[in-house]
């Protein structure tokens, strides 16, 4: 079958991001749009007037249409998973022969390829790097060899790796890239003011109850000066130190963000440049 090899970043860069197909990450850049306002971040489209796009304010906005909107939804869904046109056609046509929700048992037909599982079990960066494990003979379903990325897998369905020492370390690798990431994102999340207090607080035991609390604007960070500053993101990030006040019906509750053990000693290390 046939697949696109053409640039990536291009194609993110005016669907958006798709962590099917590449994890590079497009490049931002800052823009003040109109006068008066802060100027943002922001991922210029593809093409000769690209930059000319983010400064359109015409009366038939192109990008606003209803067949534009759907068109991307289609293309983004047809990028991120790796299919052809003539493939999502048919996978549509055979999701209407079933009288459920045509849209879940697309994405069932769709989640349920070989290619996807491999990259759902983390052996794969991506979707493109699933395919090419698929396609060189380093995946097994039920021990034989499948080296077909739209092989349509069954429940209870046993996926596994070669034994052979190239296959392995492909594996391994991936999956110890998989795990770095995961831990790094644990740590982050430790830091945010949603799981501080659903740690520290009995009246707030769950993540639900934080975020009910955050949008009635009972959460607030008291600052140096004294004055407080109200918090409307629960993955808002907190530094060592730092005191969180939450208004309850009956009083106004305080908690001092613990700092953290290798907090002391640390100094910042200056390069000379060269």
């Amino acid at each position: 079958m046939s697949k696109y090899i053409g640039p990536k970043l291009r194609i993110t860069r005016r669907l958006g991001q798709l962590r099917g197909l590449t994890r590079k990450k497009t490049d931002r850049r800052v823009y003040n749009l109109s006068k008066g306002f802060k100027s943002k971040l922001i991922v210029i489209p593809p093409g000769q007037h690209g930059r000319a796009k983010l400064f359109k304010s015409s009366r038939y906005n192109t990008s606003k249409f209803d067949y534009l909107i759907r068109l991307k939804v289609k293309q983004r869904l047809r990028f991120n998973y790796g299919l052809t046109e003539r493939q999502l056609v048919a996978y549509v046509r055979k999701a209407k022969k079933i009288k459920e929700a045509t849209g879940q048992v697309l994405l069932q037909f769709i989640e349920m390829r070989l290619d996807n599982i491999v990259f759902r079990l983390n052996m794969a960066p991506t979707i493109v790097a699933a395919r090419q494990l698929i396609n060189h003979g380093h995946i097994l379903v039920n021990n034989q060899k499948v080296n077909i990325p739209s092989y349509v897998c069954q429940p209870k369905d046993v996926i596994s790796v070669t034994n052979r020492e190239k296959s392995l370390k492909l594996v391994t690798k991936n999956l110890s890239l998989y795990y770095k990431r995961i831990q790094f994102l644990r740590n982050f999340y430790k830091k945010t003011i949603g799981f501080v207090l659903s740690s520290q607080m009995k009246a707030l035991p769950s993540i639900a109850s934080v975020i009910q609390f955050i949008r009635e604007g009972r959460v607030s960070i008291q600052k140096r000066n004294s004055t407080t500053k109200k918090i409307w993101r629960a993955n808002y990030i907190c530094k060592p130190g730092t005191v969180i006040q939450v208004a309850t019906k009956n009083e106004i509750i305080k908690i001092a963000v613990p700092k953290s053990k290798n907090s002391k000693g640390k100094r910042k290390v200056r390069y000379n440049k060269r």
